[in-house]
């Protein structure tokens, strides 16, 4: 996932800069920042995804992005910042995320190749991996789900006792919803 979004990133950065739309100072700072770090000159625009993010925030306004991102800057900016989470999510190194979060990062990364308007074959492959992906989560979930059921269904758990509040609360006429059945009242 991240390799797509880098490689799209950065054709995107390339094209909006031979249409002069980057500021020179924007590749500048992120040129300086990387070397500050000791790292590796790269070609083209290919930084990580968190600098490449920091260019298109810096040109924000000079930038011409693809589809519904043109037009509706409040999508373009939480697009954005899904983008930064996604960025530190991907920069830690493990191979061991919860389904959930793995679900996260396909569905915020969908939305970053789409605003940087990657070439269908990017999009294609995109969606084989999603699909794989979905695909081998269901398996596990299934899996997972099978056993509990060989081990026996576990014993239901009773409830807490309502809480100390639960008697304030309905001396004022208010009830607990926590431990309450509205269907009662």
């Amino acid at each position: 996932m991240e390799l797509m979004v880098v490689v799209s990133a950065s054709k995107f950065l390339l094209r909006q800069h031979e249409l002069g739309r980057i500021s020179a100072d924007s590749v500048s700072k992120a040129t300086t920042m990387w070397k500050s770090k000791n790292r590796p000159q790269v070609i083209d625009f290919q930084f990580d995804q968190a600098t490449q993010r920091d260019i298109i925030q810096d040109n924000l306004l000079t930038l011409r992005f693809e589809g519904e991102y043109e037009t509706n800057l409040v999508l373009l900016k939480s697009t954005l910042h899904q983008w930064k989470s996604l960025a530190k999510d991907m920069s830690v190194r493990t191979f061991c995320s919860p389904d959930s979060m793995i679900r996260q990062n396909l569905f915020d990364t969908s939305r970053v190749i789409e605003m940087l308007g990657a070439p269908q074959v990017m999009v294609l492959a995109w969606q084989e991996l999603f699909g794989r992906t979905m695909g081998t989560m269901q398996m596990a979930a299934k899996r997972r789900m099978e056993r509990k059921m060989q081990l026996g269904t576990p014993k239901e758990v009773p409830l807490p006792p309502p809480s100390p509040l639960s008697a304030f609360h309905q001396s004022l006429g208010r009830r607990d919803t926590l431990w309450e059945d509205p269907s009662e009242n």
